[in-house]
């Protein structure tokens, strides 16, 4: 499933066969889930062994999260269920365990934390906590922009990602020895005037994440965090961009990172090894949206690509994992629709 906002401000979906999506069906339809205004893009994810699917978004005028749970087996949607709060950004989402859905906003100048637990029938649509709850703890930073979340050891550990109002990177971590760390500020090196837009995370590993973000200078930068050596300086990726970076990684851990350029057309690196190149690739295509990219679980290993063109329809394509850092010659496809790229921001 792929989920996305249309121009009427009602949450959209589209899906494709089990078996893959190289090329999209054209012939499926997007399908309505009805219940807005939504003032946010959707958010959605997979969970209780991949038996549900759940999408969130945040209604407008109240900027209360609402979400809405899939069955696969039966293929049942069940109501919109409002999670309260007035958030301040789109929500992200975690999987704890398999049974726990997380979900995280900005609210309040800080990171509020819900989640959704299965109930103890085991019936498929779960109970919402009681309240919203701070999460790390940021001081006197005051936080606006959405949370980047990596799950990296499912039951046990978070780490949350966001920019502060002095627009440097704040990074925390949460296990269950431990509670959350004392916040890390990636200040950047002298003269780095800090970012924009939200940022972006990964689990690279059980033991390292990597944070990607577009400075006020329109380049992305990239930093990681391991167990061992603790928190990389910030290096400098270059380009010029307009959209946030979507990023994915591979089973054998190479990095691939795609943003929209300030030229209208997708920019492709990757990371394999140590080093980037010194180049974005230009992919040639035009997007009028962020970029999404999602693992696929196919044989071979592959990763789906999509992003809104220029009449609010959504174009999708397909990279078979390989050796080569090149992604030319994708295949794209149009699936239609009737979508925006506006982005809710507080």
């Amino acid at each position: 499933m792929v989920f996305a906002r249309g121009v009427d401000n009602n949450i959209w979906y589209n899906t494709a066969p089990a078996a893959g999506i190289a090329p999209w069906p054209a012939a499926r339809e997007w399908q309505a889930l009805e219940g807005g205004p939504f003032m946010s893009q959707p958010v959605a994810t997979t969970w209780n062994g991949s038996t549900r699917v759940s999408v969130t978004a945040v209604s407008d005028p109240d900027h209360s999260a609402q979400m809405r749970h899939f069955t696969i087996a039966n293929s049942v949607w069940g109501p919109w269920q409002s999670i309260g709060g007035r958030l301040e950004s789109a929500a992200s989402l975690c999987v704890v365990n398999g049974t726990r859905l997380d979900v995280w906003a900005a609210a309040g100048g800080t990171i509020a934390h819900n989640f959704y637990l299965e109930d103890e029938d085991g019936f498929w649509m779960p109970t919402v906590s009681s309240s919203w709850q701070e999460s790390a703890d940021f001081g006197e930073q005051k936080i606006a922009t959405r949370p980047a979340m990596a799950c990296r050891w499912n039951e046990f550990g978070h780490d949350v990602v966001v920019y502060g109002a002095d627009k440097t990177v704040q990074h925390s971590t949460y296990s269950d020895k431990t509670s959350w760390t004392p916040v890390f500020s990636y200040a950047g090196a002298a003269g780095f005037a800090g970012f924009q837009g939200d940022p972006v995370v990964l689990a690279s590993s059980n033991d390292r994440i990597d944070f990607f973000g577009v400075g006020v200078d329109a380049a992305i930068y990239h930093g990681s965090w391991t167990a061992s050596a603790g928190h990389s300086a910030l290096e400098r990726l270059g380009g010029s961009f307009q959209s946030v970076p979507a990023a994915v990684v591979t089973r054998s851990g190479r990095i691939d990172v795609v943003a929209l350029g300030t030229s209208d057309t997708l920019q492709h690196k990757a990371l394999v090894g140590a080093k980037w190149p010194e180049e974005w690739e230009d992919l040639g295509v035009f997007g009028n949206s962020a970029p999404l990219l999602q693992n696929l679980t196919t044989t071979p290993e592959s990763v789906a690509i999509f992003v809104l063109g220029k009449d609010g329809e959504m174009n999708q394509t397909v990279w078979t994992v390989s050796s080569d850092l090149s992604w030319k010659n994708l295949d794209w496809a149009g699936m239609g629709g009737n979508l925006t790229s506006a982005y809710f921001r507080n």
